[in-house]
């Protein structure tokens, strides 16, 4: 499956891949700010890992997800976001899917309007 590449002003959203799991981890499970409300807790750069492999997975499924967020011109890594899918089970244990508008920068990079224009370009 080929994935997409997302473009926008200032902003570049592609797949994560398992290179971006030592840059995601210093900017979004060290600092306390970042992580104190989701998750709550410092994962583990192990963590980190299984979970970009599960993103990693679910772009199998869905043919998109959670991306990396680089910032132009440098591409530098400053966080992730996209549509992350979430499946909850129903009363008739029916399951119904459902996709949420996600993202978290590295604190160095919030209050610049990043989230608000990649969260943009996956609603658009």
């Amino acid at each position: 499956m080929k994935l997409f590449t997302l473009e926008t002003e200032r902003l570049r959203l592609r797949p994560l891949t398992l290179d971006d799991a030592e840059k995601l981890h210093q900017l979004c499970d060290v600092n306390p700010e970042v992580w104190k409300f989701d998750p709550g807790y410092a994962p583990s750069f192990d963590k980190r890992v299984e979970l970009i492999e599960r993103r990693i997975q679910q772009y199998q499924t869905y043919g998109f997800g959670c991306f990396a967020i680089e910032r132009k011109p440098d591409l530098r890594l400053i966080g992730k976001g996209g549509l992350s899918p979430h499946e909850f089970e129903n009363r008739d244990r029916s399951i119904t899917n459902e996709f949420e508008v996600m993202y978290k920068l590295g604190r160095a990079y919030w209050g610049l309007g990043y989230a608000t224009e990649a969260s943009r370009s996956w609603v658009k």
